[in-house]
């Protein structure tokens, strides 16, 4: 089956092409006239007027100030002038697909695109009995997270997981933005990952990807410097720090490295969410 080739609308004014595959009506032939109208020169000029100004109110206020008139009737004669440029658009474009075009009303192009949708049903039919396959098997989640919490992206490897709203496959958080085992953990002890299908005991078998960069905007310790991690502000919290102006590292908390960790197992075991 020969299908012509469809050519996308290319060059700087491309997003005033229509994507509507219809037929586009040739423009009146454009004369030149001795005595050309405020928007025939508007329309020989409106390419420089689209690219000096990104805005409307813009286009319009430059109009009124250069021909002398109020902005009601600037808006007039650039949105006639405006109209007239995207119809001339339009127009080239169905030329360059006009082959296309008429090809797409054909009973050839008509049982291609029947063809075409039963192929793409069918593979959405597929994966979707695999999702359903992996969820039963415990290889994936469904999840819910909604976050707004500004200390989160001081205490995250990907800061972009403080602020999100999110609903879908827990793989797909995987790569982009990548969230980390790490970042999954806190998510989980601060309930802020909802698991509305799957396994909740596997949510932390993935093949986690390693964080991309180092989050460098980090709680630190105000003695030493040195920087503190979810549980060293669990730590802090649970000792009546207030706010970061008053962390510090278990060291310098007095704690030997022993009650650091006997602490952290007693709060973790009590299902404290300060930590992890």
């Amino acid at each position: 089956m020969h299908i012509p080739e469809y050519k996308r609308p290319e060059g700087e004014f491309a997003y005033l092409v229509r994507r509507e595959f219809i037929p586009v009506k040739q423009p009146p032939i454009e004369q030149i006239s001795l005595f050309p109208t405020i928007e025939d020169d508007i329309y020989q000029n409106i390419q420089q007027l689209l690219k000096k100004f990104k805005k409307h109110k813009a286009r319009i206020k430059n109009i009124a100030n250069k021909y002398n008139i109020d902005e009601k009737a600037a808006k007039k004669y650039y949105e006639a002038a405006l109209q007239k440029f995207i119809h001339k658009l339009n127009y080239e474009h169905y030329l360059r697909n006009k082959e296309y075009l008429e090809w797409m009303y054909t009973p050839e192009a008509q049982t291609y695109f029947r063809q075409y949708i039963q192929e793409c049903d069918e593979r959405v039919r597929r994966y979707e009995q695999e999702f359903k396959q992996r969820i039963t098997q415990g290889k994936e989640h469904v999840v819910s997270i909604i976050i707004n919490d500004p200390e989160l992206s001081k205490l995250l490897d990907n800061p972009a997981f403080s602020k999100i709203n999110y609903h879908g496959p827990f793989s797909s958080l995987l790569n982009i933005p990548g969230i980390t085992e790490h970042d999954t953990k806190i998510l989980l002890a601060r309930g802020y990952i909802q698991i509305e299908q799957g396994d909740p005991d596997t949510i932390l078998k993935y093949n986690f990807p390693a964080k991309k960069e180092e989050n460098t905007n980090r709680f630190v310790c105000i003695e030493c410097g040195i920087e503190l991690d979810y549980n060293d502000i669990g730590l802090n919290k649970k000792l009546g720090a207030k706010d970061e102006r008053f962390y510090k590292c278990p060291r310098c908390l007095g704690m030997t490295e022993e009650e650091e960790e006997s602490t952290i197992r007693f709060y973790r075991s009590s299902g404290c969410n300060m930590f992890i």
